[in-house]
């Protein structure tokens, strides 16, 4: 209980202490796979591994039970989300510095909340191990076998607090052509990020990106077979292998923004590794030696097909959660300076993320686990102390699916239905974009009149009856606002959206680098019967700055035990 306590009382301090972000540079986190392990590969059973003087086929299983857990979660919350705290907004709350324009979520006008995280990702593995030496056949040849299975825990700890629900409404105009009461939009930046609420003239609900809890999920990592050759001496030996890995892991598909990830991404991993050992020190009368190990392997990822989602170039971070309205030519009722406006709005809203979430084609070109270590060895007592060091290189994108080009335009703070002005109950809708707005607000000044005169080349226009002009707001709606009833604005010409826009750098990760230190402790009984089992204990720590520039890679401590026969 007093550990919980401590753990609360440390977020607390957190949250209040962080200042205001909106969201990180990357859509996208996936730190190394939990399956790729050098070091609880080799502790335990290396004595085995490379024992001199089998001129017979030998081999050992083990299996190892490790739990893994990350801690810096501020690290990876400015991944995500550019800090550990975040503030939304409505369009008519006071707003403050770096808000999230709460409209994007549907949440009412005069909304606001915090919310904090705290991500952590914890790891439940059970490696399974196979080595078999062919000595008597062909002296130095083995295999190996390596399957770990995973349950993994991934948790931004999202916690939302100061919630003012907000009592304003949407005037008619806004999100629809009809006013929204604040009583029908969600009351939360959680309820509203779970993606099972809609409004206005919004027809599917937020399909990628969301937050709902605490995501599981449990399966193997990557099957690991290893083919090589060591030449042994009795006090050394140097080795080569070939390693290929199949992808059983999970592939993105860009549903959670803190997604759940078993394995490497679901990319084939090919390449090879080389392998070494001396005795600097050995007495046999006392069953004493100090040796020195070292393993390295590295590979290509080859291509995996996965969705990633992406915000746009021009508008920041977080530009994929705001708003955009279909439009479509040719219009129907808007006229501009006697013509007829070239598109119109055609009463669709969604958010921007359901169509920059793409199929991808992606690749790694090079990763790299290496272990370093030191081992004292007592009679059957063995004592490893070492170094690894893991790395990656940057997300290379083949392909993706193409944004279709001209069809979406960002809402911003807009209205994008104006009325007549001799019939206020008869609405038109407008082609008033903001293509410069952020996730903090529309472009320019705000829009708190709603006749959109920070719109995209704004125009006044007129219906096609009479030409009469259309003003920004219904009756009703003006006089509950009070708000004069003015002109408003569309855009002349639109400003639509391109596959082009579309930040493919901002759904890729960069480069990972880890470093970490471990011990561990080994016993095995040497038995008569050629069939010795061994048990043993470790811990690690695992560094690495993580930083949504230069490293995805994240911090971790873990522990394990692991235990085997060999024969």
């Amino acid at each position: 209980m007093k550990r919980y306590v401590i753990g609360l009382i440390g977020f607390v301090i957190l949250c209040s202490s962080s200042e205001s972000s909106a969201f990180g540079k990357k859509t996208v986190f996936m730190p190394r796979s939990q399956g790729l392990n050098d070091v609880l590969e080799l502790v335990g059973w290396q004595k085995i591994m490379y024992s001199y003087g089998e001129n017979t086929n030998y081999g050992t299983a083990a299996a190892a039970i490790e739990y893994t857990r990350t801690f810096r979660p501020e690290q990876i919350a400015h991944f995500l989300f550019g800090g550990s705290r975040v503030r939304f907004s409505g369009s008519m709350a006071d707003r403050q510095p770096g808000d999230v324009l709460a409209d994007y979520f549907g949440l009412p006008a005069d909304f606001s909340s915090n919310v904090c995280v705290s991500p952590h990702i914890s790891n439940v593995i059970i490696d399974f191990d196979w080595f078999q030496g062919f000595d008597k056949h062909v002296p130095g040849l083995y295999c190996m076998l390596h399957v770990p299975v995973v349950q993994t825990k991934w948790d931004l700890y999202w916690k939302e607090s100061s919630i003012n629900s907000g009592t304003a409404f949407y005037p008619a105009g806004y999100m629809s052509n009809q006013r929204i009461n604040a009583d029908t939009l969600p009351q939360s930046v959680t309820q509203a990020l779970q993606g099972s609420t809609t409004f206005g003239d919004m027809q599917n609900p937020l399909l990628y990106g969301k937050v709902f809890g605490r995501q599981t999920r449990v399966r193997v990592a990557e099957v690991q077979a290893t083919l090589g050759y060591n030449y042994k001496m009795p006090w050394w030996h140097v080795g080569c292998n070939f390693r290929i890995g199949a992808p059983t892991g999970n592939a993105t598909n860009a549903e959670f923004l803190f997604e759940e990830i078993v394995g490497n991404g679901h990319h084939w991993d090919v390449g090879g590794g080389v392998s070494a050992h001396v005795d600097m020190w050995s007495d046999k009368d006392t069953g004493k030696c100090l040796a020195v190990y070292f393993d390295g392997h590295v590979s290509h990822l080859c291509s995996s097909h996965q969705k990633r989602s992406f915000d746009l170039l021009n508008n920041g971070t977080g530009s994929r959660y705001m708003l955009v309205e279909s439009i479509d030519s040719p219009s129907q009722g808007l006229f501009i300076d006697g013509q007829a406006a070239a598109n119109q709005y055609i009463g669709k809203l969604s958010p921007l993320i359901n169509h920059t979430t793409l199929s991808t084609k992606i690749s790694i070109g090079v990763q790299a686990d290496i272990v370093l270590k030191l081992m004292y060895q007592h009679d059957n007592f063995e004592f490893d102390l070492g170094y690894n060091f893991w790395g990656r290189s940057a997300e290379k994108m083949h392909n993706h699916d193409c944004f279709p080009d001209d069809r979406f335009a960002l809402k911003g703070d807009a209205q994008v239905y104006g009325f007549n002005l001799g019939d206020t109950n008869t609405a038109i809708s407008l082609n008033a974009t903001q293509h410069m707005a952020t996730i903090f607000g529309g472009q320019g000044d705000d829009n708190s009149t709603f006749a959109n005169t920070n719109a995209d080349n704004p125009s006044l226009n007129t219906t096609t009856v009479g030409n009469i002009p259309l003003v920004q707001l219904n009756n009703a709606d003006a006089k509950d606002l009070n708000i004069a009833q003015v002109r408003v604005r569309t855009s002349h010409p639109a400003i639509l959206l391109k596959n082009a826009d579309i930040d493919t750098n901002s759904g890729l990760l960069p480069r990972g680098i880890t470093n970490k230190l471990f011990g561990h402790v080994n016993y095995r009984w040497d038995n008569d019967d050629d069939v010795d089992p061994y048990i043993g204990c470790g811990a690690s720590v695992e560094l690495a700055h993580t930083s949504p520039d230069h490293n995805s890679g994240d911090s971790q401590w873990a522990v394990w035990i692991k235990g085997g026969v060999s024969y």
